[in-house]
């Protein structure tokens, strides 16, 4: 939930999500990719 919120936030900018967060970028990914999360830039 808090992954897809900060990407909806920064929308779907994922470096910033993960800066926002406090991951890194590789983490943000692996684990978008592990939920199974999709987002579409807007």
């Amino acid at each position: 939930v808090l992954i897809s919120k900060a990407l909806t936030f920064t929308s779907g900018r994922k470096i910033e999500a993960a800066n926002l967060l406090g991951i890194g970028r590789n983490t943000i990914a692996r684990k978008i990719s592990e939920l199974g999360l999709s987002f579409d830039k807007k």
